[in-house]
């Protein structure tokens, strides 16, 4: 038997301290993980799509067993070409909970060797979404516990970037 491959995807826009957590839990279940950075043309991000794969590598820089990669198409064509047999989805609320259900279902019909597996967010980060931790970094929150420290270093150097008003 070959070893267990599992995909994570997401955007990444930026990694969490959440997303992280769920990566190495899945480390616990899966030989290899896949952190597949993807892509969406209706949503608009904070970070390019090379400066999200930059973040997620240097997060998981010590991690021998995670490979960070850039996903195009469907995650679960990306899934079956990377000889994965399963995309694990984390979940905050039963609202993506509502969510998830759909996508694994689309994901099944799709790729219909790909399963995919839930878990659930640690309280403590249950709070914690790409877009709220945006949200309060605009607001002047310290969101210093809630990212990875090269996330918050790349939130600083926008921050200076700004042209001031």
């Amino acid at each position: 038997m070959g070893a267990r491959i599992a995909v994570l995807p997401g955007s990444f826009d930026p990694i969490t301290v959440g997303h992280v957590d769920i990566a190495k839990r899945a480390l616990k279940l899966f030989d290899r993980l896949l952190v597949v950075v993807a892509d969406n043309q209706f949503k608009t991000y904070l970070f390019t799509w090379e400066e999200r794969v930059r973040l997620c590598r240097e997060t998981f820089k010590g991690e021998k067993r995670i490979t960070v990669l850039r996903g195009e198409g469907l995650t679960a064509e990306f899934a079956k070409e990377h000889k994965a047999s399963v995309l694990v989805r984390g979940l905050r609320s039963s609202l993506d909970f509502e969510f998830e259900k759909k996508m694994a279902d689309v994901n099944k019909f799709v790729a219909p060797g790909v399963d995919t597996v839930f878990l659930l967010a640690d309280p403590r980060y249950s709070f914690v979404s790409s877009s709220s931790v945006k949200a309060m970094w605009e607001n002047g929150v310290d969101i210093a516990g809630l990212v990875p420290p090269a996330v918050l270093e790349a939130l600083k150097a926008k921050a200076n970037k700004k042209p001031s008003a």
